[in-house]
């Protein structure tokens, strides 16, 4: 499936973007503010994600990309919640490497509670009708409407349809909250 695009809107899009920020991203771009912003769950061994990657590079100059990684059966990605630097994102793309986790107990409690947020958005059917998995899934937009554009092809007029969004960040975020106190998520 590529090219496959939903639109969120009202109370769902506004749910969603709570999610989003919250999330442990990678951000790679040069905004700062209110600027162009792209939420992208992914798996570092899907190929489709790392061509949206390669893609992806010639837009950092005016598109914030929030890369959020998901965890599959083959792919565990800790070490980038934990490290979260471009580096670690190219990396982990380029080279199939991981970076090494200082803290596992924490990073469990980060993917359990990034991986729960994103059952919480695929069972929701806010990724995709089908309430399925796709990777890459790119999602932006404002708290009044959200587009959602599984496994992207052409990608160019999306970069170009992103508004000028200004990220929330007054919410603890999932790596805050496993810094703080122990979670468990049933």
């Amino acid at each position: 499936m590529t090219n496959k695009t939903g639109t969120l809107t009202e109370g769902h899009a506004k749910n969603a973007l709570q999610i989003l920020e919250k999330m442990p991203w990678i951000e790679e771009g040069a905004q700062k503010g209110q600027g162009k912003y792209l939420y992208v769950f992914f798996n570092p061994a899907s190929s489709t994600s790392k061509d949206l990657y390669t893609k992806t590079r010639p837009y950092l100059n005016y598109v914030n990309i929030r890369w959020i990684p998901i965890r599959t059966d083959e792919t565990n990605v800790n070490g980038l919640y934990e490290t979260r630097t471009p580096q670690a994102l190219a990396d982990a793309f380029n080279k199939g490497v991981m970076p090494k986790i200082r803290n596992q107990k924490q990073m469990n409690a980060v993917e359990n509670m990034t991986f729960t947020g994103f059952i919480m958005m695929r069972g929701g059917r806010m990724l995709s009708p089908e309430g399925e998995s796709y990777f890459p899934t790119m999602i932006y937009g404002d708290s009044d409407k959200l587009s959602v554009v599984s496994a992207p092809g052409y990608i160019e007029g999306m970069m170009n349809n992103i508004p000028l969004t200004l990220p929330n960040i007054t919410q603890p975020t999932i790596v805050e909250l496993a810094e703080r106190q122990p979670v468990t998520l049933h």
